[in-house]
């Protein structure tokens, strides 16, 4: 009888140690299972298109990464429990908040890969707190989706059930386990969540096979080198080299002529020209009054139907235009050509840039602006508040600017170079009160208002060039039109703009507008005229305008070995070799692959998560880039292509040192 009641009393203690135990349990590494199996789950089903064709190694990484992520989530709960003992309300609280922030941030990360294909970096998180409003403006449609909010509403409020369901089934007994059995459940987590930190902190930016939830301490650790060194993945202070000062001609005759450059953002060749051949291919009536302006100067307008921009990244491709340095360039390059404006300030011009865009933005203002600037206005010195993207409303601007250029051309006492950059055609697009018109809406709902905001950049544009004309100043002033990059208007190849290397984001309208007073523009008329069915660059744009300048011979030798480009005024190489890139020294994100254009003909290299592609076009006679000739091609044709890639200094490296090296017999040619 006695040995029954020890049995059974036995059995109660073993029964109750049990239940200590899972109650220890759902109080611990419980409570965030199903936060980091919804991160894990969430992140799948993102990349369904895609993890089907990893190979072994991705899953592993993959699950290393889910592993820490309970790790973490076990981490916080962990300690969390230790607020128990003070308040369980508060211990409640701290667990629906971690809940609440978890889902925030796997559904942020979760979105960011969605658009970009990429994973947010530090960068985007000091964009988020810079720009509040216009992150919230981007994101809203997103977030807005009832999966999103459902999840953001649903899953804390389990949490909290759960939480609080296992808080009562403890009854006042202990659950945590003793303290050193505290230390021994939770150190080695800790050492773990230590351990992925101090990883992904020495990692390249790159951790394409971290789950969502993981990436947020990839994040957090740059952010920490962000605020301790100061230059995580940001521009550096450049060192330029000084120009010696040439003086103006005395004779106002002799002086070389006013210049205007008119800086477009995302403004693609098939978004313009609907009524001026030869300046784009759009089929919408999208810029009336500037096709206006082209054909009533027809005599000194010169439209080159075949330009391409540097680069669909921004940074990358302002850059490479102003310096006129290629982007594949070493970064030191990029950091000691001097600037456009720099040029012209030793030319005895008068300066000024007007932008509605922000030049704050990873310290682009200290690595781009820096001296020989008379005028400088940008959202940042504007007082003006954020109206699309990170910049201004771009009719504020234009008022601002042709206040200034009224009074520069009243003056005449010297020539001008003005900068104009726009903004509006930036995603998420401007839209302006006065400039909503009907589209077809086939090519998708943002296609309509991208379309309006060509429109209003059409009327701003016409706005300036008006203004010069009307001043009497036509004839003695080089315009330049050109564009950042494009946004693509054929459907994008299911592929955003900063992963697309295709011409629809690579060709971009371009015109001059040839001066008929300056003696030496109008020598080389003919010259320039020869060149609109060649393929040029943005690239060409700070040669030609030296040469306008008449600063050829004056420039220093190491300063003109810098330019990677051509000038308009002498006859351009055919073929020539061109690249189009979005990483490079000086920009070294998560968009890696480039274009190298010879001739006619284009080859494409992506480097993405599931492996990389090689493609070949014959662009002259495959106009839309359909029919890929990379896997027909002969052994010596590639081998001709790797020549090409292994003289750019920054293509040869992408090229060698990623996930897939090329062939060693083609390549070791």
């Amino acid at each position: 009888m006695m040995a029954s009641v020890r049995d059974a009393a036995s059995n109660i203690g073993a029964e109750s140690t049990r239940q200590q135990r899972a109650v220890a349990w759902w109080l611990g590494d419980g409570a965030l299972v199903p936060v980091a199996v919804v991160a894990v789950l969430a992140d799948l089903v993102m990349r369904s298109a895609t993890s089907g064709t990893w190979q072994t190694d991705h899953w592993l990484r993959f699950g290393a990464s889910a592993v820490v992520s309970v790790a973490l989530a076990s981490v916080l709960v962990r300690l969390s429990t230790r607020l128990r003992r003070v308040s369980a309300s508060l211990a409640t609280g701290v667990v629906v908040c971690v809940a609440f922030l978890w889902t925030w941030i796997v559904a942020g990360s979760l979105g960011y890969y969605g658009v970009l294909h990429t994973w947010p970096v530090a960068t985007a998180v000091q964009y988020i707190v810079d720009e509040p409003l216009s992150s919230w403006n981007l994101a809203t449609p997103y977030l807005f989706h009832p999966a999103v909010l459902s999840a953001f509403v649903v899953l804390p409020a389990v949490i909290a059930w759960w939480w609080h369901r296992a808080t009562v089934r403890a009854s006042g007994v202990r659950a945590e386990p003793s303290t050193g059995g505290w230390r021994r459940a939770v150190w080695p987590r800790v050492v773990v969540a230590i351990g992925a930190f101090v990883f992904l902190a020495a990692k390249p930016v790159t951790y394409s096979f971290a789950v969502a939830d993981v990436h947020a301490v990839l994040l957090g650790s740059n952010l920490v080198r962000l605020a301790a060194v100061g230059d995580a993945f940001r521009l550096q202070i450049p060192h330029r080299i000084k120009l010696e000062p040439k003086p103006l001609p005395d004779d106002p005759a002799q002086r070389p002529p006013n210049v205007l450059l008119i800086v477009n953002e995302s403004l693609g060749h098939s978004a313009v020209g609907h009524g001026a051949p030869g300046f784009g291919t759009s089929r919408f009536d999208t810029t009336p009054r500037l096709d206006k302006f082209l054909k009533r100067n027809a005599d000194n307008v010169v439209l080159f139907d075949n330009a391409q921009s540097n680069s669909g990244a921004t940074l990358v491709s302002i850059v490479t235009m102003m310096t006129g340095v290629a982007p594949e360039q070493k970064a030191r390059v990029h950091h000691t050509a001097p600037v456009l404006w720099q040029y012209f300030k030793a030319a005895g011009y008068r300066t000024l840039l007007y932008s509605a865009q922000s030049y704050a933005w990873l310290q682009f203002d200290k690595f781009l602006l820096g001296d020989g600037l008379d005028a400088l206005w940008y959202r940042e010195n504007s007082g003006l508040p954020v109206a699309n993207d990170a910049g201004v409303a771009d009719d504020k601007m234009v008022d601002a600017a042709l206040k200034h250029l009224d009074a520069v051309l009243a003056k005449r006492d010297k020539p001008f170079l003005g900068v104009i950059h726009f903004n509006a055609t930036h995603s998420p697009f401007l839209q302006h009160p006065d400039h909503r018109y009907s589209w077809p809406k086939d090519r998708g709902p943002h296609i309509p208002r991208y379309l309006d905001a060509v429109r209003l950049i059409d009327d701003l544009t016409a706005q300036i060039v008006e203004r010069v004309e009307r001043a009497g100043a036509l004839k003695r002033t080089l315009i330049v039109l050109t564009s950042d990059h494009a946004q693509g208007m054929a459907g994008m190849r299911g592929r955003t703009r900063l992963v697309n290397y295709y011409d629809e984001i690579q060709r971009i309208p371009f015109f001059v507008h040839l001066p008929s007073s300056a003696s030496s523009v109008v020598a080389a008329r003919q010259t320039v005229v020869a060149n609109k069915r060649r393929r040029i660059s943005n690239l060409d744009i700070v040669p030609t305008l030296i040469d306008v300048a008449g600063l050829r011979g004056h420039v220093p030798e190491n300063v003109t070995k810098m330019l990677d480009g051509n000038s308009l005024l002498e006859p351009i190489p055919e073929p020539r070799t061109l690249s189009f890139l979005n990483v490079n020294g000086f920009r070294n994100w998560d968009y890696n692959g480039f274009t190298l254009v010879h001739g006619g003909d284009k080859y494409i290299f992506f480097d993405r998560a599931t492996g990389c592609v090689e493609e070949l076009y014959r662009v002259a006679d495959d106009p839309d880039e359909n029919n890929d000739l990379w896997k027909s091609a002969t052994e010596q044709v590639k081998r001709t292509w790797y020549r090409r890639v292994r003289a750019k200094p920054w293509l040869k490296q992408m090229r060698e040192k990623r996930r897939c090296p090329p062939d060693p017999a083609l390549w070791n040619d």
